[in-house]
């Protein structure tokens, strides 16, 4: 039997109102699911891109995140953040760093929930191991070829992730 993923349904303001499953919370019109996002940097200054699986639902094949992810129900979203770093790219890291929050907000006909996306900013040199449910590739870049790649190909990255990274590297 498959473990059903409980979590946290927010209000405008980011306090937890009800708690459901994640695929009934992600129908909730007008309440807002809770996410973790991180870019990973090294000592280099160069930055973690991952390409989404081609098997996710939302954004797949897009680059975007290092890692991002769902806050469980009850739990904190530094404790989210680390929690999807160890699970997607195999590193424990303690040093987190906050950035700020995208706060999304569908059209008020919509039949999707809202999200916060708590983005952080971490430092790791690697080894890194995407796990491949999740990331199709992975790619270190320097800030100069990142922006590059994204002026030439902007379509190739996800919308959200576009917007967080103007937050980290402005």
């Amino acid at each position: 039997m498959e473990e059903i993923e409980l979590i946290d349904i927010a209000d405008e303001n980011d306090h937890v109102i009800a708690t459901m499953s994640r695929s009934e919370a992600h129908k909730q019109a007008g309440s807002y699911i809770r996410i973790v996002a991180a870019f990973v940097f090294n000592d280099k200054g160069e930055i973690l891109m991952c390409r989404t699986a081609e098997s996710k639902k939302v954004n797949a094949l897009k680059w975007s995140y290092s890692a991002a992810g769902h806050v469980s129900s009850g739990e904190s979203y530094d404790d989210a953040m680390k929690r999807e770093l160890e699970e997607e790219l195999g590193i424990s890291s303690e040093t987190i760093e906050y950035v700020g929050v995208i706060k999304r907000q569908h059209a008020k006909d919509s039949e999707r929930s809202n999200s916060f996306h708590r983005i952080y900013k971490i430092l790791h040199n690697g080894p890194y191991h995407p796990l491949e449910e999740e990331i199709s590739e992975a790619k270190l870049y320097t800030l100069a070829a990142l922006r590059a790649e994204i002026a030439r190909s902007p379509k190739e990255f996800s919308q959200t992730s576009l917007e967080a990274l103007k937050l980290v590297i402005g």
